[in-house]
């Protein structure tokens, strides 16, 4: 992604990173990314080379409960590293949560059992890229991946939403 990124900042200690995502997660999710006193994201960082900026306690993307997870970084691919993690985070915050399986409601589980949920919040620019010249590039992202993807059409900020939803293995 670009750094086009509307309000959040690199904030103190950023070093001039050109490359960034922004993944939507519920507060179950941050704090498991967090850790005790921030040291898992502080060991995530150190592990990944990425700089991981959090939204604040009750700033939520418009329109959603969810937090805003920037991940820094100073190559196009070095936010995987961190995104990897957080197929296995959501995982795992979707067994303590066995309740709301297939449920609609669910912050982590899709409709289908085996299905996780993943949200990022992309620039006009991307989501047409993720779609592609009448739909080919979502077409071969769901056929390669088994994901269901999903782009809201509201603007916030000049990001939507992007919501996929599929087995853990689709959502690598």
């Amino acid at each position: 992604c670009s750094s086009d990124l509307g309000d959040v900042g690199l904030g103190k200690g950023g070093g001039g990173r050109r490359h960034a995502f922004k993944v939507l997660c519920p507060d179950e999710l941050i704090a498991r990314v967090l850790g005790s006193r921030g040291a898992r994201k502080d060991q995530m960082q150190e592990e990944t080379g990425c700089k991981i900026v959090v939204s604040g306690r009750d700033e939520y993307f418009p329109g959603t409960r969810l937090r805003t997870m920037v991940i820094w970084s100073d190559s196009p691919d070095g936010p995987m590293g961190v995104l990897e993690r957080l197929v296995t985070d959501i995982v795992e915050c979707a067994a303590k949560d066995t309740s709301a399986a297939g449920s609609n409601e669910s912050d982590f589980h899709g409709p289908e059992r085996g299905q996780y949920i993943f949200r990022a919040a992309v620039t006009r620019a991307m989501s047409s890229a993720i779609i592609g010249p009448r739909g080919s590039n979502v077409k071969a992202i769901r056929e390669e991946s088994g994901a269901k993807v999903a782009i809201d059409t509201n603007i916030y900020a000049g990001h939507q939403v992007v919501k996929l939803i599929a087995e853990p293995a689709g959502l690598r």
